[in-house]
């Protein structure tokens, strides 16, 4: 196998296609987890392989996999999920020099290279897609993802620092490197709690696991992340947000085999996130388009309007719309019946769009009626 050392290359012929390598690193004990990380099933794949697809994913196809301990399990599975396995022999001293073997059998003539322990895998594509478009536009930064400014991982480094990097010694880490490099570091805000979130023991990885579940739903952090983004500290549509979002889980957990909870939730807490633009609905449903979020993208956007299939079970965005419907500046109030007929008075031009969404809110109450089988107000009560 390899040295560090050694002048002998182990990359392959593959064309280079984004000049960006991935190291990630899978070398250690495990120790705090009592079960060998790497090989852990994430999202119906071992770990380390949902590391390789995130990087493989977004067109990466030099990417390195430092082992160590029970190399003979996890060196095949590394390599039928794309990657080339390097064994560091000295993996018991700590992660440095399972840095640096990583960092010396990168391809030669990259630009630069992501480092990702493989215990983080639950970050989302979209996130490394933009940081490698960043880096293409200047290609000498190092670039660290953030989270609720928390610097988190996988940092993509230049490979000008590569010598640098084979010279440090202990105790010097790369963190001191990196520290030392602060006026060309850049931070990319992301949300995306999953730059933060590592599987290092049994509760750490049962997040994981839940995050990895949900990729395609922002919890609750991050959107409150996108909340802080669209909106101003002190907007009174936050607490409007906030409203519709307790009465969407009460009708959630009412309804709670037909629906996914945590679709319903992130919806009601984004639906008005883009309340200060015209058309509002779309606006907030281009937005969590563009953020990864297609799902819950599609229900933001039918809460002003909505297309019912009387024929299905109740869906999220039923739930989404009625609660909005029975949230006031002033608070929840199931009377919404008086509050369309006030509506009707005011803008007798709009009548049709206004009895439309009164029918549809009538509709919505008997349907989540009929499913939780109890009233609205036994459900809110509850």
């Amino acid at each position: 196998m390899t040295s560090l050392n050694s002048s002998t290359p182990i990359w392959g012929d593959s064309p280079r296609t984004s000049g960006i390598s991935a190291v990630i690193l899978a070398a250690g004990f495990s120790s705090r987890m009592k079960a060998f990380k790497p090989l852990l099933p994430v999202g119906g794949t071992p770990m380390v392989e949902r590391c390789i697809d995130l990087f493989s994913d977004n067109g990466i196809t030099d990417i390195v996999v430092v082992t160590g301990h029970l190399r003979e399990q996890l060196e095949p599975v590394v390599r039928d999920a794309g990657a080339c396995p390097v064994f560091h022999p000295g993996f018991a001293s700590g992660m440095l020099g399972s840095i640096q073997q990583g960092v010396a059998n990168i391809r030669p003539g990259q630009a630069g290279f992501f480092l990702l322990p493989t215990d983080i895998p639950a970050i989302r594509p979209a996130t490394l897609a933009r940081m490698i478009q960043q880096f293409q536009s200047d290609p000498l930064r190092l670039l660290m993802p953030c989270f609720n400014g928390l610097t988190g991982h996988p940092p993509l480094l230049p490979c000008d620092l590569k010598n640098r990097i084979m010279a440090l010694a202990e105790p010097s880490t790369l963190r001191d490197l990196m520290a030392a490099e602060k006026d060309r570091t850049e931070t990319l805000a992301f949300h995306d709690r999953g730059v933060l979130m590592d599987a290092d023991d049994p509760a750490g990885y049962r997040r994981v696991v839940h995050k990895v579940r949900h990729l395609d739903i922002p919890d609750r952090e991050e959107c409150l992340s996108i909340v802080d983004q669209e909106l101003p500290k002190d907007h009174p549509i936050r607490n409007h947000l906030a409203q519709v979002a307790m009465i969407a889980l009460k009708l959630a957990h009412a309804v709670s085999d037909h629906v996914n909870v945590d679709l319903v939730i992130a919806a009601a807490l984004l639906h008005d996130v883009r309340r200060m633009e015209k058309n509002h609905a779309a606006a907030g449903a281009s937005l969590l388009q563009d953020l990864g979020f297609p799902r819950v993208a599609e229900v933001v956007e039918q809460h002003m309007d909505i297309e019912l299939d009387l024929h299905a079970p109740v869906q999220e965005k039923e739930l989404v719309y009625f609660a909005d419907k029975l949230c006031t500046r002033h608070g929840p109030d199931i009377d919404y019946h008086h509050r369309f007929r006030n509506c009707l008075e005011k803008t007798p031009w709009a009548a049709t769009s206004i009895w439309k969404r009164y029918e549809n809110t009538r509709h919505i109450q008997a349907r989540i009626e009929a499913s939780a089988g109890k009233s609205i107000t036994k459900i809110l009560a509850d």
